[in-house]
């Protein structure tokens, strides 16, 4: 018997009950040491247009190259330096810290420190900390539906995913609004809803005669709440824990 899956079919009511259930018994990770006193050195070969991308992501000029002009040379333009920020600034720290998002992410190791060749380009945490927002509405409520089952619907119907990868986009979608919340964003599921800060009194906001959510967030108080959840949010970042969906960018016309 084919069972016909939609938004209100038992299958999908039965995986609505499950995820939570399979977030709970998720396998252990495995933390390791760095033991800093020793170190050893590996020599790379690797093709120029890796090392290109490299340079580039390091935000850093030499006399020999400059960080634009690398990414230039791949055709890429629409890397912005805010994007970047978050990384360390050499070679060596690039790609440190995207193999430790690698093996994090395939097999659920860590270390218990932070090796130092990864350390943010002169507090790049905070300077990622430290603009304008975290996320924008737009990719609050993408947070938020991308834990339903609905979400996924359509493309369901049409055949372009599978049910075992709706599963894990949930899963991930659970992980990311978890985290963002553990940090003090609240992500209401209400799509009229902006991003808003646990800690901060919004009672009557927007109401006749009251303040805006805006000008609630730039009183100095909610000001410190916001900066604080920021650094968190950025610490996160850095420690390639959480990424972000990215936010919608033009292309510079050449």
């Amino acid at each position: 018997m084919i069972t016909e899956t939609t938004a209100t079919s038992p299958v999908v009511a039965e995986l609505e009950r499950i995820i939570p259930l399979v977030l709970k018994s998720k396998g252990s990770s495995t933390l390791i040491g760095l033991e800093e006193k020793t170190t050893d050195t590996i020599l790379l070969n690797i093709e120029n247009g890796i090392v290109e991308l490299i340079r580039g992501l390091t935000g850093k000029n030499t006399e020999k190259h400059k960080y634009q002009e690398c990414f230039a040379k791949l055709g890429i333009d629409d890397i912005t330096d805010e994007e970047t920020s978050h990384l360390p600034s050499s070679a060596v720290g690039i790609i440190i810290h995207y193999f430790l998002e690698g093996v994090k992410r395939d097999f659920n190791i860590t270390f218990e420190d932070e090796p130092v060749s990864i350390k943010g380009r002169g507090g790049g945490a905070k300077k990622v900390a430290d603009k304008a927002r975290i996320i924008n509405k737009k990719q609050k409520q993408d947070i938020v539906d991308g834990t339903t089952m609905e979400f996924y619907k359509g493309d369901i119907d049409k055949g372009i995913i599978t049910l075992p990868e709706v599963l894990a986009k949930i899963q991930k979608a659970y992980e990311l609004k978890s985290h963002l919340e553990e940090c003090g964003l609240i992500l209401s599921a209400k799509k009229t809803d902006g991003v808003l800060y646990q800690g901060i009194n919004y009672e009557g906001a927007g109401k006749d005669g009251e303040k805006s959510i805006a000008e609630i967030h730039e009183q100095e108080a909610s000001k410190l709440i916001i900066q604080e959840t920021k650094n968190k949010v950025a610490e996160l970042i850095r420690k390639g824990i959480i990424e972000l969906p990215k936010q919608e960018r033009t292309t510079p016309s050449k």
